[in-house]
């Protein structure tokens, strides 16, 4: 859970490079994971410097990177960040994917704030991150091999692994003693928080194998029952994993959502499969995304009214607070999806559902011209997905020109366009 001292924290590739802005309290119940609080005061937070001058350059480029160690703000280098952010601290040495934030109560009653972050060949790095300024190690969870994300809910920590190409993309034993997995899936590991050292263990839980396209992200359902797998890569699927069967002998594995242009390929939805494959269509008429043209599939024409082939491509998804709707970033467009069935069925109250209605589609290009990508009304990759807590903003970030090699907004500041984040109003039409 984000907390008072971390909203402000970004993680950057090659380093963990931590920013502080202004945010609210969070806290909670003795020895557990906090919530929202009122009574810890901010004053040992450190206090934001004043916004740089207008003449400062908001992270310009440079034709050759900055050493991490040189990043440090002591040093008195060109800031990467100004406005209501403040550039307080860097950790080197690890090479970051992804990173997740908690906070945890020690037996002094102090809350602790700490950074999750998983790493490419350093496996799980946990970092106390209560003073920014003062980075210190909390624990970690080795694994070698390429780590894409992290998920942390309680003492529950998930780590994804899909590999570059299909190959194997780590050392995991667990995975190892999983037939046909490939190195592809994800690991659960238990977090076991140590109160009087506020220090965290860490041990294998289990792995889940999910050949052939793996795991590239991953979240939590808001229940802690079940977890929502993307592949946008091979499988092109959300792939559900019920966590109520770790431990048993049955498998955790039970649905595959997927888009119908990879439902009969070799190794997607096999006759002996634990779980039921689910083809991804498109909602009623008049919801967004019903018109066959709005989006077209890829490649057009559609074959059918009801065909979304080619535009679900899971790249992560979002829940809405009770659960019962998903968000889903699919590079080639948004998808909105009830997933009420699946909970349902997870409780035993139905039994294994064999379709999953959409709610609705977003097209990413809603620009005046479609075809023209530096429209900055148009998406080129549906990366991130996520509503607010009451469901009426759904925010969609774009990952144009792939996330770190697009440079027009930079090198263009009048017309130039890069990634960036699109606001979505969804409250109901009257």
């Amino acid at each position: 859970m984000v907390s008072r001292a971390t909203r402000g924290f970004l993680a950057a590739l090659f380093s963990m490079s931590l920013l502080l802005g202004s945010s609210a309290g969070l806290a909670g119940p003795d020895g557990g994971t906090v919530r929202a609080h009122e009574d810890v005061p901010d004053a040992q937070a450190p206090t934001a410097a004043a916004p740089q001058g207008e003449s400062d350059e908001l992270d310009p480029i440079r034709e050759v990177p900055f050493a991490c160690d040189e990043l440090e703000p002591a040093l008195g280098l060109p800031a990467r960040a100004e406005e209501n952010l403040v550039h307080v601290a860097n950790k080197c040495g690890l090479v970051g994917t992804d990173i997740e934030f908690q906070s945890r109560r020690a037996a002094d009653g102090t809350i602790h704030d700490y950074a999750f972050v998983s790493s490419a060949g350093n496996g799980l790095r946990i970092f106390d991150v209560t003073d920014p300024t003062n980075i210190t190690a909390a624990g970690r969870y080795n694994v070698v091999g390429y780590q894409n994300d992290v998920q942390v809910r309680g003492n529950r920590a998930i780590l994804t692994f899909d590999g570059l190409a299909g190959e194997p993309s780590n050392t995991s034993a667990c995975f190892q003693t999983k037939v046909g997995s490939n190195g592809q899936g994800v690991e659960i590991i238990r977090l076991e928080y140590d109160r009087e050292t506020a220090r965290f263990g860490t041990s294998l839980l289990d792995c889940l194998a999910n050949p052939p396209g793996g795991a590239h992200n991953s979240t939590f359902h808001p229940s802690g029952k079940w977890l929502a797998i993307s592949n946008p890569s091979s499988d092109w699927a959300v792939d559900v994993m019920d966590l109520t069967k770790l431990g048993t002998d049955d498998d955790p594995h039970i649905l595959r959502l997927i888009d119908a242009s990879r439902r009969d390929l070799a190794g997607k939805c096999p006759a002996d499969a634990s779980f039921t494959c689910i083809v991804i269509q498109r909602p009623p008429a008049p919801n967004l995304g019903s018109d066959t043209s709005d989006p077209a599939c890829r490649p057009a024409p559609c074959s059918g009214p009801t065909s979304a082939s080619g535009l679900f491509r899971p790249h992560d998804v979002h829940f809405s607070r009770d659960g019962k709707t998903m968000y889903v970033a699919a590079l080639n467009s948004t998808f909105i999806v009830n997933v009420k069935r699946v909970n349902r069925f997870i409780a035993g109250d139905i039994t294994r559902p064999t379709a999953m209605p959409t709610i609705a589609i977003l097209n990413n290009l809603q620009g005046e011209d479609p075809y023209d990508i530096t429209d900055p009304n148009n998406i080129e990759l549906s990366h991130q997905a996520d509503v607010s807590s009451d469901g009426k903003i759904l925010v969609i970030s774009d990952e144009q020109g792939g996330g770190v090699t697009e440079t027009g907004c930079q090198e263009d500041p009048e017309d130039g366009v890069v990634g960036a984040l699109k606001s979505m109003n969804c409250t109901p039409a009257p």
